[in-house]
């Protein structure tokens, strides 16, 4: 053979062990396969499982299934597949401690100054600003390498592992799904010499979707121009704030102008009301093109490839760093999640020149949008405060990477939290926030549900276990085998108790909490005990218990249970990663020896005496916890805000009483009269509406009208949306909210501004037929808008 052919040979042959180590397997020929018992397919979510087994799970019986997730593990004890390797039995837990508190902690923020490289935006360094996603990556890298090792390395027998990726990789981003994971898996088997294989799904199954609606069309180049300010005026960047409607009106009845600042990754979280026309704004600042694009997209490029030459210097693991199959990722953070982040500084940066704020408000959880605003507003001396993102304040890894100088808490021991981090924070306790929830008005809804669930466990107590998240992203929060063997005991009522006592679950809902089943197969609870709250709602479940208990890792609900008067039990036998409330023992009885648990709820929920003492220290807790800093105020959150607004004054709470006294007393009116329903004048034009949505608030005393409504021949929007409950005027809102579906419906552009959301209290119990909605056209008269139809009343 000739020396050429002597070459071709050798490269053939090269190329054909490089195809049988990197071989792939197109999704649509999994039913064609046949998996031999020396064969395990990684499953990362629980969305991969049921993709599996639907397409081809006769071919899977012999195949081991490796769980990534608690979620992936709980999808494949639901289908009952033969071969399921013990997801909690890979973790080593200690390590996921050190990574999460320690090493990873250091890592996110400093990983680029390691490779002596930095890049700054208008004096943002993007490193830094993006600290929060890289811990997610880093500790989300280094758990899964160790789980993957741990497999390898224990389970000889298996020749070939499998992993499911996108037919385009997708990046892991904060929450959602990533092909990060398959990756990693890959190196690792790889440099153990096993031999694995892609299933290349084009249209990738997933487990956690984006719920937020996506943000406003990036077309406008232009930044926005507001009028000058008629009062004081204050930026609020809404988005992941638990209490943003409250905070809104706070805003409102203090008089300032407000400018809302929503988050295309984050949404904008549901607020009750329409835009307040004359004094609010909202405030879009796009991550898209902008004129120096060009120049971020070029410097970016350089940046990624002299991270990829100076990796080896890196103190990042090698999972990560000597990865070649980790490149779509940091592809996607230099040179796209930064790049938005640069053009969103660039379009921040003008409009603060030219828009000055009195006071700008942001969560304390990182959101691109709050974190860089924040730093651009501080160095104009405007005020900055930050809010919660919940009861409790998050984990640092989650913090915006600069501290505010303000900041809000609901209770004095979240403040205790917050002053830790930050000593310079000046933190003000407001209280119980206004956490009121929305229902369906029009959807069918079960006759008195909470009493239905006591007559079917048949007057028995009811023990109420209150779960949290066990994981995040494959993250586990405790230890999973240690939790699981404690809820056993829980699940083993004694016979003392057996026909008095029954134990109900109330889990994490999905897609963040994890499945119920794992409780029936990993700690021994009866399937009733998981679905007999299935119908109810957080607080209902609250509402139906007689005893609470929470195991291991600890839930900002713990404070809603405290306020129901129901004694509760916190059980800690292994240590949890994420910060939670750790409340003091006289406020909360606290287990760590699982022995003595259902002693402690037998006399919690038998013993009178013990019971009654246990809910006074509860309540005395509850109430010295959520003494506001202004409690002479009428509302401590406006009083918080007026004293930054004005913190060189000396504060007058007398002062405040009276000028919120008279603003609250003030009824909100239309531009005329309160229109009296009986003689309303009759629409001449053609009109036409529709009601979208009928929310009602929990209390049944909040309604929030959803729609849009025009005058056809006048080719104009309505001007105004009227509400009445049994004959009485209630309130009123601006038709002023872009509906292109109506512009599209009626071929006419002049419609665009057809929509509306109305919020209105009532004095009342909800009840839909003592609702009615009118709107008001151009021409001064008034069209009935047709109520949807409420299958069943709930009964009160």
């Amino acid at each position: 053979m000739c020396g050429s052919c002597v070459k071709l040979a050798v490269k053939i042959e090269a190329a054909h062990s490089e195809q049988l180590t990197r071989m792939e397997l197109l999704a649509d020929d999994l039913k064609d396969t046949r998996f031999a018992p020396d064969e395990a397919i990684f499953v990362i979510e629980g969305a991969q499982v049921e993709f599996l087994m639907t397409r081809a799970r006769d071919a899977l019986e012999q195949v081991s299934l490796i769980p990534l997730s608690l979620h992936a593990y709980a999808a494949a004890r639901t289908y009952d597949h033969p071969r399921i390797e013990k997801y909690h039995e890979l973790i080593d837990f200690a390590a996921c401690e050190r990574d999460y508190h320690d090493d990873v902690l250091g890592l996110s923020s400093n990983w680029l100054q390691q490779l002596g490289l930095d890049f700054w935006v208008e004096g943002i360094d993007l490193a830094e600003l993006d600290a929060p996603a890289q811990f997610l990556f880093f500790l989300h890298a280094k758990h899964i390498a160790r789980v993957v090792k741990n497999v390898v390395a224990g389970r000889p027998d298996i020749k070939t592992f499998y992993a499911i990726v996108g037919g385009t990789m997708l990046p892991l981003d904060y929450y959602f799904d990533s092909d990060v994971t398959a990756a990693i898996a890959r190196h690792i088997c790889e440099s153990f010499g096993r031999r694995f294989v892609c299933i290349i799904a084009p249209e990738r199954p997933r487990h956690i979707l984006p719920s937020m609606p996506p943000g406003p069309a990036e077309t406008s180049m232009a930044v926005p121009v507001l009028p000058p300010a008629a009062s004081s005026r204050v930026g609020f960047a809404p988005a992941t704030v638990r209490n943003a409607e409250q905070l809104r009106r706070a805003l409102h009845e203090s008089g300032h102008e407000v400018v809302l600042f929503p988050s295309k990754v984050w949404g904008m979280p549901p607020l009750g009301a329409a835009l307040e026309s004359e004094r609010e704004f909202e405030v879009f600042l796009s991550s898209s093109e902008v004129p120096s694009s060009a120049d971020y997209a070029r410097d970016l490029g350089k940046l990624r490839d002299q991270i990829m030459e100076r990796r080896a210097r890196s103190l990042l693991p090698g999972c990560i760093v000597d990865n070649p199959y980790l490149q779509f990722q940091f592809d996607h953070i230099v040179t796209r999640r930064w790049l938005g982040y640069a053009n969103l500084i660039r379009r921040a940066v003008d409009f603060v020149k030219a828009t000055p704020l009195d006071l700008f408000i942001h969560c304390q959880h990182f959101t691109a949008e709050g974190a860089i605003l924040a730093r651009l507003y501080e160095r104009k001396g405007t005020r900055i405060m930050a809010t919660q993102h919940s009861g409790w304040p998050v984990d640092p890894n989650w913090l915006s990477p600069r501290h505010a100088r303000h900041a809000l808490a609901w209770t004095r021991s979240s403040m205790r939290r917050i002053q830790e981090y930050d000593r310079n924070a000046t933190v003000y306790v407001t209280g119980a926030p206004d956490l009121t929830t929305f229902r369906d008005a029009t959807s069918p809804l079960l006759h008195d549900r909470v009493s239905k669930v006591r007559q079917e466990v048949g007057g028995r107590k009811i023990v109420l276990l209150l779960t949290n998240a066990l994981e995040l992203h494959c993250i586990p929060f405790t230890d999973l085998g240690r939790h699981f063997e404690t809820l056993s005991e829980l699940a083993a009522i004694p016979a003392e108790y057996a026909e008095s006592v029954v134990v109900l679950i109330r889990a994490k809902p999905a897609p963040v909490g994890e499945d119920p089943i794992l409780y029936e197969k990993l700690s021994g609870f009866d399937p009733g005990s998981h679905t007999g709250l299935s119908s109810l709602d957080f607080s209902e479940c609250l509402d139906v218990a007689d005893c609470i208990v929470g195991v291991n890792v600890p839930t900002t609900g713990y404070f809603e249970a405290l306020e129901r008067s129901v004694p509760l039990i916190h059980v800690q036998t292994c240590a949890a990663l994420s910060l939670h409330p750790d409340l003091p023992p006289e406020a909360i009885v606290k287990i760590t020896d699982v022995k003595k648990l259902w002693q402690a709820i037998g006399a919690a929920l038998f013993d009178s005496e013990h019971r009654s003492g246990l809910l006074q220290r509860q309540l005395a807790f509850l109430h010295s916890d959520r003494k506001p800093t202004f409690g002479d105020a009428p509302d401590p959150l406006r009083g918080a805000i007026d004293r930054v607004l004005t913190r060189r004054a000396r504060f007058d709470p007398l002062r405040l009483f009276r000028r919120n006294s008279l603003r609250r007393a003030a009824p909100e009116v239309p531009s005329a009269p309160v229109p009296d329903i009986a003689t309303l004048p009759v629409a001449q034009t053609v009109a036409a509406g529709h009601i979208d949505r009928l929310l009602v608030s929990s209390d049944d005393r909040t309604v929030i009208v959803e729609g849009w409504a025009v005058a056809q021949n006048l080719g104009a929007p309505a001007r105004r949306i009227h509400a009445f409950a049994s004959g009485v005027w209630r309130g009123a809102r601006n038709v002023s909210i872009e509906r292109t579906d109506i512009v599209a419906v009626f071929d006419d552009p002049r419609l665009l501004r057809s929509g509306f959301a109305l919020y209105f209290r009532l004095d009342g119990p909800f009840k839909l037929e003592h609702i009615a909605v009118y709107s008001e056209l151009p021409d001064g008269t008034f069209f009935q808008l047709t109520l949807p139809a409420m299958s069943e009343l709930r009964a009160k």
